[in-house]
Protein backbone atom coordinates (compact mmCIF):
# COMPACT_ATOMS: atom_id res chain seq x y z
CA UNK A 1 0.00 0.00 0.00
CA UNK A 2 1.69 3.72 -1.44
CA UNK A 3 0.25 6.17 0.70
CA UNK A 4 0.06 9.66 -1.47
CA UNK A 5 1.63 13.05 -0.13
CA UNK A 6 -1.24 15.44 0.63
CA UNK A 7 1.17 18.31 -0.98
CA UNK A 8 0.66 19.17 -4.46
CA UNK A 9 3.31 18.32 -6.89
CA UNK A 10 3.65 22.56 -7.49
CA UNK A 11 5.06 23.15 -4.46
CA UNK A 12 8.54 22.10 -4.57
CA UNK A 13 10.91 24.49 -1.97
CA UNK A 14 9.88 27.88 -0.67
CA UNK A 15 9.13 31.17 -2.12
CA UNK A 16 11.15 33.75 -2.19
CA UNK A 17 9.17 35.83 0.20
CA UNK A 18 9.60 33.19 2.94
CA UNK A 19 13.28 33.24 2.14
CA UNK A 20 13.70 36.45 2.35
CA UNK A 21 11.49 37.14 5.74
CA UNK A 22 13.53 34.10 7.47
CA UNK A 23 16.72 35.69 6.48
CA UNK A 24 15.10 39.47 7.95
CA UNK A 25 14.64 37.51 10.73
CA UNK A 26 17.64 35.83 11.31
CA UNK A 27 19.57 39.02 10.70
CA UNK A 28 17.41 40.74 13.63
CA UNK A 29 18.36 37.89 15.80
CA UNK A 30 22.02 37.91 15.01
CA UNK A 31 22.33 42.00 15.44
CA UNK A 32 20.12 41.74 19.08
CA UNK A 33 23.25 39.20 19.58
CA UNK A 34 26.16 41.83 18.54
CA UNK A 35 24.35 44.27 20.44
CA UNK A 36 24.32 42.43 23.16
CA UNK A 37 28.35 41.52 23.18
CA UNK A 38 29.23 44.82 22.62
CA UNK A 39 26.92 45.83 25.69
CA UNK A 40 29.43 42.80 28.03
CA UNK A 41 32.61 43.51 26.57
CA UNK A 42 31.95 47.16 27.69
CA UNK A 43 30.72 45.94 31.27
CA UNK A 44 33.88 43.54 31.77
CA UNK A 45 36.32 46.59 31.03
CA UNK A 46 34.45 49.07 33.73
CA UNK A 47 34.84 46.17 36.22
CA UNK A 48 38.19 45.58 35.32
CA UNK A 49 39.07 49.19 35.71
CA UNK A 50 36.97 49.42 39.41
CA UNK A 51 38.99 45.93 40.69
CA UNK A 52 41.97 47.35 39.86
CA UNK A 53 41.28 50.80 41.76
CA UNK A 54 40.39 48.52 44.43
CA UNK A 55 43.75 46.21 44.36
CA UNK A 56 45.53 49.46 44.13
CA UNK A 57 44.50 51.20 47.14
CA UNK A 58 44.29 47.93 49.02
CA UNK A 59 48.18 47.85 48.46
CA UNK A 60 49.16 51.25 49.77
CA UNK A 61 46.70 50.61 52.63
CA UNK A 62 48.51 47.15 53.49
CA UNK A 63 51.76 48.99 53.28
CA UNK A 64 50.92 51.75 55.22
CA UNK A 65 49.31 48.94 58.11
CA UNK A 66 52.55 47.25 58.01
CA UNK A 67 54.51 50.47 58.41
CA UNK A 68 55.96 51.60 61.17
CA UNK A 69 54.77 54.59 62.65
CA UNK A 70 58.21 56.21 62.58
CA UNK A 71 58.21 55.35 58.77
CA UNK A 72 59.32 58.38 56.64
CA UNK A 73 55.32 57.48 55.16
CA UNK A 74 53.85 58.94 58.25
CA UNK A 75 56.10 62.13 58.30
CA UNK A 76 53.77 65.70 58.45
CA UNK A 77 53.17 66.89 54.81
CA UNK A 78 52.23 65.71 51.47
CA UNK A 79 53.50 62.27 49.91
CA UNK A 80 53.21 60.73 46.58
CA UNK A 81 52.30 61.22 43.62
CA UNK A 82 53.16 57.40 43.33
CA UNK A 83 52.17 56.29 39.95
CA UNK A 84 50.33 52.80 40.46
CA UNK A 85 48.25 50.59 38.74
CA UNK A 86 48.30 47.61 36.21
CA UNK A 87 49.14 50.14 33.88
CA UNK A 88 50.12 53.04 35.70
CA UNK A 89 46.87 54.96 35.71
CA UNK A 90 46.30 55.80 39.44
CA UNK A 91 48.22 58.85 41.27
CA UNK A 92 48.15 57.84 45.01
CA UNK A 93 48.91 61.36 47.20
CA UNK A 94 48.68 61.47 50.85
CA UNK A 95 48.85 64.00 53.40
CA UNK A 96 49.84 63.54 56.62
CA UNK A 97 48.81 65.96 59.90
CA UNK A 98 49.59 66.14 63.25
CA UNK A 99 46.87 65.46 65.47
CA UNK A 100 47.44 67.74 68.49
Amino acid sequence: MILKSETSQNQKGFSLIEVMVALAIFTFGILAVLSMQITSVRGNHTSYGFTDGGNTAAIVMEEFAGSDYGDSVFTAGDHGPRIMGSNNQYRVNWTVTNNT
